[in-house]
């Protein structure tokens, strides 16, 4: 299993699973854990305009930079963001990973407030400072 995943149970009919097994059967796919994962990754394409639209307001009353998907943020890529951008506000809906930051003066400059929706990947420094 991937570091960051987690184990979903779920309970399909009798006749939802004969049907997988009849398309595991004809080589459509290996298993029901294929097929579920394939059916999931689907609904999610069909689906990313809605997820890439995603409005903050609804978390915070406010505008946010909203990105989705795994992000790996390094000192240079935020000091990128405060010569670009200046003060951010971000929303992410994946995976933010932060270990990478030496300079967390920079980083707080940087982005202002952080809500990840998904997994947030960072010292115990960084963790607690977006946790207010």
């Amino acid at each position: 299993m991937m570091q960051d995943s987690k184990r979903v149970f779920m309970t399909l009919s009798a006749t939802e699973l004969a049907q997988i097994d009849l398309l595991i059967d004809q080589g459509i796919v290996h298993s029901r854990t294929e097929f579920i994962q394939r059916a999931i990754k689907q609904e999610l394409l069909a689906n990313r305009a809605i997820i890439q639209t995603v409005n903050a307001e609804t978390f915070h009353g406010r505008s946010l930079e909203t990105l989705v998907g795994n992000y790996t943020y390094t000192d240079e890529d935020i000091n990128d963001r405060l010569r670009r951008n200046g003060a951010s506000q971000l929303f992410i809906v994946g995976r933010l990973d932060l270990t990478q930051i030496r300079q967390e003066d920079n980083l707080f400059r940087a982005i202002k407030s952080l809500t990840v929706v998904g997994k947030l990947v960072a010292s115990a420094t960084i963790q607690a400072h977006y946790e207010d």
